[in-house]
């Protein structure tokens, strides 16, 4: 097999695209020590890269590979904690035995692993899942004994310890240890170490480019297409980045950097403020390419000096300054975590900024929010009644399981998301007599108020509502006066479920029917708010038997500046003597609480 040397430090122009490039010897594993006070270890092979720790003296470490700097000084890629890695300048270690055999390597030990695939089953009782190889790492999920997952590769940590990639739910991958897992069936074998395999990977930038060596320098093959599949059959290190040997779809055979395939997550960092320059080159003495603005995002490539290699959306590859540039975007949705509020279950996003969000209900029980943001941590940890969360672009897609919906608040410092089980039973409901005290509303022909119908109904709906399990709350439950803002406060304070506001018409004498409204165009729940008027409205009028008007948008004060999924019903035309004799009695007002519960049982029991 052909060992490979990178070229010298340099930064170049190929083909559209910019890269740097460093000269790297054969990777080789021996044991080192630091001779002085206090070690820096850099990010990469040079002076003036970044700082990534400070070792003592007489710290033991392992070296991996070893680079010549351009003033011709050996710099030894040490592994270091969790898999991290890190370069040390030859005056600040000594080998710990002269005779040490040197070997070379194609890959770092905790590489990502042989492909495989077979099945394991957990033979512990509880079996931790991490993110990486290393018992350090951080625990992703954990699985009891019996449960089974597939493995698809396999890594030795520093120790000799074998780990296995398994495949979780909705997708995800994590590591689990030999000695919690075994082989799920008596006839299957693990493949060994060395076993030759070839695994497909897709093509996910747009520059992507063949050579024939792993170096920018090496002669161009061809062009990768981008989503383009690849069998890769072989790795080199690079002090930057690995580097694959792959065969295209058309036959040929080169090397691919390993940042242009799938083999990990793709990478995101976003423009830390606007006019931000992508340059040719790592250095401010390349010309601009392009100017970005603030929150674009940015596939990372890897870094050099203090520069990041990006791709744009639109294919454009350059380089940006690492201090112009945010792992998140400055509007994002960060850091969730799953709050408790006796029986009810939240989870929540801290915003970085007070900037607008808006949802869309799709279907198969999808949550789809938007926004004026660009990134969203998506939690690593496994969520009742939520099947997935994944990144779509800027906006975030929630799959719920059967059975369960959800109630949404957008404050100025976070996204709230209260995750219920379908049904009426344990819901918050506000409920909203209209008018009241001074303020009579409308009257009709044989002096009948509206505020004294709104109030009763109301009362009787509580009552419709507490048999059935549901928590209710009056606005008013006393002919008294409050002023509409005072009625949307109850509602913005609380973390309640929906709001439902009582009244009955008024126009003319031959005026007639039932109208629910609702409010969109303002309400951050109007999506919530449109659902909830056309359940209500459908099962109101099938109560009262009158003319149906329809669910409509409008924008009354309480739909418009409330937070809730909110509805205002106008239970008939007490300017009508007909409708007016019916608003009088118990009966109609009973069939309309009943309505308006049956109503609210069909909007919980639907996503």
């Amino acid at each position: 097999m052909k060992k490979w040397i990178a070229s010298t430090i340099i930064a170049t122009s190929l083909i559209g695209s910019t890269f740097a490039s460093v000269e790297a010897a054969a990777a080789r594993t021996y044991p080192l020590s630091v001779n002085v006070s206090v070690a820096n270890v850099r990010q990469n092979p040079t002076m003036s890269a970044k700082v990534v720790t400070k070792l003592k003296k007489g710290t033991t470490l392992k070296a991996v590979a070893v680079s010549t700097d351009g003033k011709g000084a050996k710099w030894y890629k040490v592994m270091l904690a969790n898999n991290r890695t890190g370069w040390m300048h030859e005056t600040v270690v000594k080998t710990v035995a002269s005779n040490a055999k040197t070997t070379t390597t194609t890959k770092p030990q905790t590489s990502k692993g042989q492909t495989i695939s077979y099945q394991l089953s957990v033979s512990v009782s509880i079996a931790n899942v991490r993110q990486s190889p290393s018992t350090s790492a951080k625990v992703l999920a954990q699985l009891k004994k019996g449960a089974s997952v597939k493995a698809t590769a396999v890594s030795t940590d520093a120790k000799g310890g074998k780990w296995y990639k398994v495949v979780l739910a909705n997708n995800r991958t994590g590591w689990m240890h030999e000695t919690v897992v075994k082989i799920g069936s008596a006839n299957t074998t693990a493949p060994s170490e060395t076993e030759s395999s070839t695994t497909k990977k897709m093509v996910i930038t747009n520059q992507a480019v063949l050579y024939n060596a792993p170096s920018f320098k090496a002669t161009v093959v061809e062009k990768m297409k981008k989503n383009s599949q690849v069998s890769v059959a072989e790795t080199s290190n690079d002090a930057l980045f690995n580097w694959v040997k792959v065969t295209s779809p058309s036959g040929a055979t080169g090397w691919l950097p390993e940042f242009e395939l799938n083999t990990v997550a793709p990478k995101y960092v976003y423009a830390a403020t606007s006019f931000v320059e992508l340059r040719r080159g790592a250095s401010e003495t390349y010309a601009a390419i392009t100017t970005l603005n603030v929150n674009d995002r940015l596939l990372y490539l890897y870094s050099y000096n203090g520069w990041v290699c990006v791709e744009t959306p639109s294919g454009i590859r350059g380089w940006v300054q690492e201090e112009n540039v945010s792992p998140i975007a400055v509007n994002s949705l960060i850091a969730p975590t799953i709050k408790n509020n006796g029986n009810d279950r939240y989870l929540e996003w801290k915003k970085t900024n007070n900037f607008n969000v808006s949802y869309t209900m799709l279907s198969n029980n999808r949550l789809k929010i938007t926004g004026a943001f660009s990134y969203t941590d998506i939690p690593t940890f496994p969520i009742d009644g939520i099947q997935s969360i994944e990144q779509a672009d800027s906006s975030v897609i929630v799959t719920f399981l059967p059975g369960y919906t959800f109630t949404i608040r957008n404050y100025s410092d976070r996204l709230s998301m209260k995750i219920v089980e379908t049904g009426l039973k344990g819901k918050k409901i506000i409920v909203d007599a209209g008018h009241g005290g001074h303020d009579t509303g409308a009257i009709g022909p044989t002096g009948l108020k509206e505020k004294d119908i709104n109030l009763d109904t109301a009362l009787i709906l509580k009552d419709e509502l507490e048999k059935a399990g549901a928590v209710v709350t009056l606005t008013r439950s006393t002919d008294i006066f409050l002023e509409l803002s005072e009625r949307t406060a109850i509602a913005n304070n609380s973390d309640y479920d929906a709001f439902i506001s009582i009244h009955t018409d008024s126009y003319s004498k031959t005026s007639t029917g039932t109208t629910t409204y609702y409010n969109i165009s303002t309400n951050f729940n109007g999506p919530k708010s449109k659902s909830l008027a056309q359940y209500v409205q459908q099962s109101l009028v099938a109560q009262l038997g009158t003319p149906n008007r329809g669910y409509k948008e409008q924008e009354f004060y309480v739909n418009r500046k409330n937070e809730l999924p909110s509805i205002l019903v106008e239970l008939a035309f007490v300017s009508n003597p007909n409708e007016e004799a019916l608003l009088k009695t118990k009966a109609f007002r009973q069939k309309a609480a009943v309505g308006i519960r049956q109503g609210l049982e069909q909007y919980f029991n639907n996503f």
